[in-house]
């Protein structure tokens, strides 16, 4: 049976294994510059929130959403190559929803990266 979770970063462990997560995907699979995916919204300094989606219970995926000037940016969401069709991205943007709801948030944007292939 398949289980997938949601849970709030809020350790000092949380954030290396969603450090993790976006290396591999961004800068590993899809040529990112470490300098330009890692930046001052990954603290939890509470102007961002950060989240790991589980998939049995193993860390699978990732995202954040950066609450500024009313509005909410959903960013740096992504799913570890193995655990893509199982639905935890889904899950992972409803709680970024959820979170941007529980801060009275309700206007959101969604950050994305396009790959150009020639």
């Amino acid at each position: 049976m398949i289980r997938n979770e949601i849970k709030k970063i809020d350790s000092i462990e949380g954030p290396n294994i969603a450090f993790q997560i976006r290396e591999e995907v961004f800068v590993k699979e899809q040529n990112i510059p470490i300098e330009v995916e890692f930046d001052d919204h990954d603290s939890l300094d509470g102007q961002c929130e950060h989240i790991l989606g589980y998939f049995n219970e193993l860390p699978a995926g990732t995202g954040r959403i950066i609450i500024q000037d009313g509005i909410g940016k959903l960013d740096r969401i992504c799913i570890l190559k193995p655990y893509r069709q199982y639905g935890l991205g889904k899950l992972i943007v409803t709680s970024l929803e959820e979170i941007a709801e529980d801060n009275s948030i309700f206007i959101l944007t969604l950050s994305i990266t396009l790959t150009i292939l020639s």
